[in-house]
């Protein structure tokens, strides 16, 4: 979920094209690893909500200026879920 302070001329705050590829980048450092052996989660157990507020650091980190992450959301089935906000 994003915020933006104000929308460009074709009424868009920020693309969600723009916004997946940002968080592919960020997936695909951790997709089909061994999660406890990344630096990220080698002191940290690899839960969903630990991986949402990895996620969520990541991508905030990534996102042009005037556009907020407010959170991210890790599901685990589609009734369990993990988010994370700052």
């Amino acid at each position: 979920m994003v915020e933006v302070d104000d929308v460009d001329e074709v009424g868009l705050g920020i693309d969600f094209r723009v916004l997946r590829d940002h968080l592919d980048k960020v997936v695909l450092e951790l997709d089909h690893r061994h999660l406890n052996d990344l630096e990220p989660f080698r002191d940290v157990n690899p839960t969903a909500e630990s991986i949402a507020r990895y996620l969520f650091r990541r991508v905030k980190a990534q996102l042009p200026e005037g556009v907020r992450l407010l959170e991210a959301r890790v599901d685990e089935t589609d009734e369990e879920w993990a988010s994370y906000r700052e």
